[in-house]
């Protein structure tokens, strides 16, 4: 059977995803900060509470084996304020290489890290993947961060 994971699992597009996933006949899992809003709640779908900036959490909770994570996760509100820098950079990396390092001997069919468009800076749209990358912020930064950890991680790892 397959088993996903999906970390940011009661965000907008991670509620989309867990529902199409449940509907294809996966078990699904859902790891957020908090609790998902009533109209985004998902009957049969497991929510785990988890702080992926904290390994122990992950080491602790994350106890089930899966075969797919897509890490959608990340603090985002107002990305600009600079009182919310730290927990935007640590979300989007320390977050991301803390799972990456969890799973690299898991077994996994599938890890997928989201990136974004701020990666690339102020470009214009569409951006190329072989567009060079200058972050204009910290969660660009965070971002490409965690995009060249998981390419080492697969370079040296097949990860």
């Amino acid at each position: 059977m397959k088993r996903i994971l999906i970390i940011g699992g009661t965000g907008f597009i991670g509620s989309h995803l867990a529902q199409k996933a449940k509907n294809k006949g996966w078990q699904v899992t859902s790891l957020s900060l908090g609790k998902p809003k009533r109209k985004r709640r998902i009957k049969g779908i497991k929510y785990l509470k988890i702080d992926i900036t904290k390994n122990n959490e992950i080491k602790k909770k994350l106890l089930e084996h899966y075969t797919h994570v897509v890490n959608l996760g990340g603090h985002t509100s107002e990305i600009n304020k600079k009182k919310y820098q730290k927990k935007i950079y640590n979300s989007h990396f320390k977050g991301s290489i803390n799972l990456m390092n969890f799973f690299v001997n898991k077994n996994l069919k599938h890890f997928i890290q989201i990136g974004s468009s701020a990666e690339y800076g102020l470009t214009s749209s569409p951006q190329k993947e072989i567009s060079k990358c200058k972050p204009a912020n910290t969660y660009g930064i965070a971002k490409l961060k965690a995009t060249n950890y998981l390419l080492k991680l697969h370079k040296k790892k097949k990860f």
